[in-house]
């Protein structure tokens, strides 16, 4: 399913006022205060399956929750790095779990599991993230790939004791 095209047709339709819905068995209804131009018209017969596919899940224009749940993954990465510095685990081997990032999402943006398979999608498909095994348990991105930590022997160590100790300041 072209997840991206469907949601242009979506917003779309939303800047002419228009609100598309499913009607059973395969029939997409719109809901407008005037009739919709003729070239929305053609777009909606044109992706019709694709479009039909998308509101069998939501009929919420889920685009603009994609950036938020992205930055769900920055946010569930801080909190695994976090984990491994007190752990001693080298920053290299702190990935996220999929699950922690979906449970994570879900809660936050208050989606259904539809809608959150849909926004996974629309990341994987636009690059943002990746699947860094075959399973498809463990998320990345490009940047963190390609990111080289130093290495955890007595200087890495020493001075990543020095970088996140706690600080105390003193007003004079």
């Amino acid at each position: 399913m072209n997840t991206q095209k469907a949601l242009e047709v979506l917003q779309l339709a939303k800047q002419y006022g228009c609100k598309l819905e499913l009607a059973p068995p395969d029939k997409i209804r719109y809901s407008s205060q005037q009739r919709p131009p003729e070239h929305l018209l053609e777009e909606i017969k044109l992706h019709k399956p694709v479009l039909l596919e998308y509101l069998k899940h939501t009929s919420r224009d889920l685009s603009v929750l994609v950036k938020r749940a992205f930055d769900g993954y920055d946010y569930c990465l801080k909190q695994v790095q976090k984990q491994a510095r007190r752990d001693g685990v080298p920053l290299s081997f702190a990935r996220v779990p999929v699950m922690f990032w979906r449970s994570t999402v879900k809660t936050v943006l208050q989606i259904n599991d539809a809608e959150m398979g849909i926004i996974e999608r629309l990341l994987i498909q636009d690059g943002q993230l990746k699947y860094l095994d075959r399973a498809e348990t463990i998320l990345t991105t490009d940047e963190q790939e390609q990111q080289e930590y130093m290495p955890d022997d007595a200087t890495g160590t020493a001075f990543n004791n020095w970088l996140y100790m706690p600080q105390e300041f003193i007003y004079c």
